[in-house]
């Protein structure tokens, strides 16, 4: 038997282990700690996002009615919430298979709806009016506005669950504006 082959002590084969499983831990617990807080702020900020939605913008589209001077609409929106609403899109439903969105701009009023105001929208373009003008003057059924907000960091929220709607597919709008 040779006697002249050397190997590492039991104590120092321990010592190494518990070494490189400290540095191991380490290495896990900082991924760890800076994963767990990226994905904390990720649902803090979607959580603050839905609740500004949910309690804070709240419109009701008080009327829609036929302009008597042209085949177009006028949408009465109140805002009774704590945002004004500087960005908007309609949903003009002509019939359930038949759903036109326009934003805001695409018409000629492009109002900032404020915070406990009223406005008046007029779904009037200017110019030629074209497929604008034909999307407006369809005998529609019902309408529905999804709000933007911009918050006080200066981003903008589309709040898709808090859209006003007026009027039931199947039945057409047809009062006359006084």
């Amino acid at each position: 038997m040779d006697k002249s082959k050397k190997g590492i002590s039991p104590l120092i084969a321990t010592v190494l282990i518990i070494g490189f499983t400290v540095a191991l831990a380490t290495v896990i617990m900082t991924w760890g700690t800076k994963f767990t807080k990226d994905i904390q702020e990720s649902t803090s900020s979607s959580a603050n996002a839905n609740m500004v939605c949910a309690q804070d913008v709240t419109l009701n589209i008080e009327k829609v009615c036929k302009r008597s001077d042209a085949d177009l609409y006028k949408i009465v929106v109140s805002n009774e919430g704590n945002y004004d609403i500087t960005d908007y899109r309609f949903k003009f439903y002509k019939n359930s298979n038949t759903v036109q969105t326009i934003k805001r701009g695409d018409n000629a009023n492009t109002q900032t709806i404020i915070k406990f105001g009223v406005a008046a929208i007029d779904t009037g373009v200017s110019g030629d009016g074209g497929d604008l003008e034909t999307a407006y003057s369809d005998t529609l059924q019902k309408v529905e506005l999804i709000p933007t907000v911009t918050l006080k960091d200066g981003s903008t929220l589309i709040c898709s669950q808090s859209a006003a709607s007026f009027g039931d597919v199947g039945a057409d709008i047809t009062d006359l504006c006084e």
